[in-house]
Parts: structure tokens; sequence; C-alpha cells
């Protein structure tokens, strides 16, 4: 019977040790887990903190190298600017472009439908994406890398206010090929010009009214008078160069202007009867040569609606051109 209580009291006694050794390991267990937890916290903290920090210094690690690379680009604008000014003999460097905005080849989305809208000898259009403003714009890419044909048309551009011209929002001049930026005068990602639409008056009969095709003709009337009173002549007025949207006209195209004060002059060697007869004997270009040309349109448009010359000059040649357009 003893022996059998000893073995009772040994039993559980070894049960209490075992009980105490699993409790002690399960504490040594749930310290060591706390402490794991407390490290690893501290850990991902300093993480957090490092990447933050990494964060920080990567952002202004890009804006300094953009800044620099925007303040090399404008400086090579500006040296590119300062050679064409000594070229020209002048005294003193002004930067001829500094009013207007300079855009980034970065800042211009390729559409997926881009296409190129109308071509010529200046170079193509194109339709893009101007991230800045979320809008389809026109990208007037120039063929040749002339800055100072780019300075000259955007200068032009950027001073003139009409409704019924389109505005200038900037030019890229970072890299070849140079080309400006400006507001799109169309619709469905086509516009429609004068000759277009005179052709489709041939074939399938005309879009617009008599009374459309008179405030057209109106429309581009001011836009070159108010050209003339910035100081500019246009100099290639045609009817590929007038725009139509919406039974409005609107002036384009102004690689070839000059200033009132500064007109150009050179002897055409073919006959364009949109061009003055004096400057295509080699006068030089001046607002009644505008006049002219908007008077060839004007006739143009009047022919494609039925009405026909009554009256004749005592100057052959300029009969010559009328009868050619009635």
């Amino acid at each position: 019977m003893e022996k059998s209580d000893d073995c009772g009291q040994e039993l559980q006694k070894k049960r209490r040790m075992r009980y105490n050794r699993n409790k002690r390991r399960r504490q040594q267990c749930a310290i060591t887990k706390r402490a794991s937890e407390a490290v690893a916290q501290q850990f991902e903290e300093s993480v957090r903190q490092q990447k933050a920090l990494t964060d920080k210094y990567t952002m202004k690690w890009r804006k300094i190298t953009q800044e620099a690379k925007n303040l090399k680009a404008r400086l090579h604008r500006q040296q590119h600017i300062r050679q064409i000014s000594m070229a020209h003999g002048a005294e003193t460097f002004v930067n001829p472009l500094s009013s207007v905005n300079h855009i980034s080849p970065d800042e211009l989305i390729h559409l997926k439908e881009e296409a190129c809208i109308g071509s010529g000898t200046f170079g193509e259009c194109l339709l893009k994406l101007y991230k800045q403003f979320n809008m389809v714009v026109l990208e007037k890419q120039l063929s040749k890398p002339d800055l100072k044909a780019v300075i000259n048309e955007a200068k032009c551009m950027n001073t003139l206010t009409h409704p019924n011209i389109p505005q200038l929002l900037g030019v890229q001049i970072t890299q070849k090929p140079y080309s400006l930026i400006m507001e799109f005068i169309g619709e469905d990602m086509k516009s429609s010009t004068v000759h277009e639409l005179l052709q489709e008056t041939s074939s399938k009969g005309s879009p617009l009214l008599t009374a459309d095709w008179i405030s057209v003709c109106l429309d581009i009337v001011q836009a070159v008078n108010h050209m003339h009173s910035k100081g500019y002549l246009h100099c290639d007025l045609k009817t590929n160069n007038v725009l139509v949207l919406k039974k409005r006209g609107f002036v384009i195209d102004f690689g070839k202007v000059c200033l009132t004060t500064k007109p150009t002059a050179k002897k055409y060697t073919k006959f364009y009867h949109y061009t003055a007869p004096e400057v295509l004997r080699g006068k030089p270009v001046s607002s009644s040569s505008d006049v002219f040309s908007l008077g060839v349109i004007t006739s143009t448009i009047g022919k494609s609606q039925g009405y026909q010359a009554t009256c004749s000059t005592n100057f052959p040649l300029i009969d010559n051109i009328a009868a050619r357009n009635h």
C-alpha cells in the first residue's frame, strides 16, 4: 500500500515538473516572440524611413536633373539665336523668343490615329496631344532646321490676337525637326481648306450657302486687316491657306510673313495667279499685294457660287488673271 502511494506521489511530482517545464517553455517562447516582433517592427520602421528618405532625395535628384536638362536646352537655343543675331549684325543680343512659350517634345503625345493632315515645302502638320492642357493641337514641323524661320513665324503669331487666326501655344526647338505648336482648327481630326471645299463644290455641290461663303470672306478680310494693323504682311494668301470650320474662315500658314517696314522681294520664274502682278515682276510685297490675293480668293469663291466678272481694267495682266478666275 505504501509502495503504491509512493508511486502515485512520484507520478504527480513528475507531472508537476513537466507542467512547470512546459509553462516556462511557453513563457520563453512568448518572450522571444514579443522580442522578435519588436525587432521586426523596428526594422520595418527603419526600412520605411530609409525608403521615404530615398524617395525624397530621388525626387530632388530628378528635379535637379530635369532643371539641368532644361537649362542646357535653353542655353543651346540661346546660342543658336545669338549666332543668328550676330550673323545679321545685331550689336546687342536680345532673345526674340523670350515671350514665346517653349514646349518640350515630351509634352506632346503621339495620337494613335495620328496622321499628317497637311504638308508642303515647309514640312508637315501633325496632330498631337498636349499633356499640359490635355487637348489636341497642331504641330507644324519644319522640313529645314531653320531657326530664323521659326523665330519669324512665332513672333508674328505671338503678336496676332484675332479670333480668325489660330493661337500659337509655343515652339519646340529642343530637338530637330523644329516645330510650332498651335491651336487645331478642325473637327474629327480633319481640317478643311477653302480649296478643298471648292473642289467638293465642283463635284458634289456647294457644302455652304452663299451667305455662309460671304461670312467666310468677311472673316478672312478682318483677319488680314488685323495682321496689317499689327505691322505684318502675310505674303502667301491663297485658298489653301484659309480654313473653314462651322461656317467661319481662318487664315493660316505664316511661314512667309514679313514686317510692313521690311518688305521682301524676289524674282518669280513662274506665274502664280494669287500673287500680285508687281510682286511677280520683282517688286517688294505690300498691303496692296495682300489685298490682291484676297481679291483672287473672293473671286474664286464667287465663281463657285455662279457670280461672273462684269468689268475689266486697263491692265491686260490683271484682266487675264480675272479671266482665269472667272
